[in-house]
């Protein structure tokens, strides 16, 4: 009875240990596809992206597939934020419509990034210097050759309607140069105050850096508000600049304030 006891149980022990045993062969088989699951849904995760959709009229239209032969499905309006999977090679975004992957055309949609302090001010103390070396008077050839680096051509055309004018006709020559005005209407006039210090002295906030690119170009808005002062109201400057590709230099396409 003490040895048939004995084998009695071990033979309990032996069933309980393949128990444990094949608890932890299925836990073991188990683990990879939830950790695989896991990586999955953070990659899927991390490789969608979030735009908006920038029209100036409209709407735009959402289609089944990547193509304008595609069935028209819905339609979104601008600024409309959308969830983007992936962009085809044709210029499709395959975005989340109604919890479905719709497309829309991706030219028309702007993806934000952020850009520092540091590379903004850099930026528009490039332009603002560039505009600031023009003094005296200039042919508009000459005008075109320093203002072209930092300004676009439709931009300095306005500058001549508005900010430029004839001062004298030289040897021939029509010579142009600034307006003398408190009331420029592209002119960057107040430039951007970036330090600290002088910002906290005369009260005025810190400049937006708004930065975003669509249909491979990229694009910088800058603006600062100015306190009242006995001439102007709660002035704002901005400057909208542009480039065509990131080699491309940044150029000013309008100003306002």
């Amino acid at each position: 009875m003490y040895i048939n006891g004995n084998i009695a149980l071990r033979r309990g022990g032996d069933i309980s240990m393949n128990k444990v045993l094949k608890s932890l062969a299925v836990i073991l088989l188990v683990l990879p596809l939830v950790f695989s699951f896991a990586s999955t849904s953070q990659v899927q995760a991390a490789s969608t992206k979030v735009a908006y959709v920038d029209i100036t009229s409209g709407v735009l239209n959402v289609r089944s597939g990547a193509s304008t032969t595609h069935t028209i499905v819905g339609s979104l309006k601008d600024n409309a934020k959308v969830t983007v999977y992936s962009v085809t090679k044709s210029g499709w975004a395959e975005i989340n419509y109604k919890s479905q992957k719709r497309y829309v055309s991706n030219q028309y949609l702007r993806y934000y990034h952020k850009m520092s302090e540091k590379e903004a001010k850099k930026i528009t103390d490039r332009v603002i210097k560039i505009q600031n070396s023009l003094k005296g008077s200039y042919t508009k050839q000459q005008i075109y050759s320093i203002l072209s680096p930092g300004f676009t051509d439709a931009f300095i055309e306005k500058l001549y309607k508005y900010d430029l004018m004839l001062w004298e006709i030289k040897s021939g020559k029509r010579l142009y140069g600034w307006r003398g005005t408190d009331f420029p209407a592209y002119m960057i006039m107040y430039g951007i105050t970036w330090d600290k210090n002088e910002r906290i002295k005369y009260k005025i906030p810190a400049p937006k850096i708004t930065y975003y690119k669509k249909n491979g170009q990229e694009y910088l808005i800058v603006s600062q508000k100015y306190p009242a002062d006995e001439l102007y109201e709660n002035v704002e400057q901005k400057i909208y600049l542009s480039k065509t590709n990131s080699k491309a230099y940044w150029k000013v396409y309008h100003t306002s304030w």
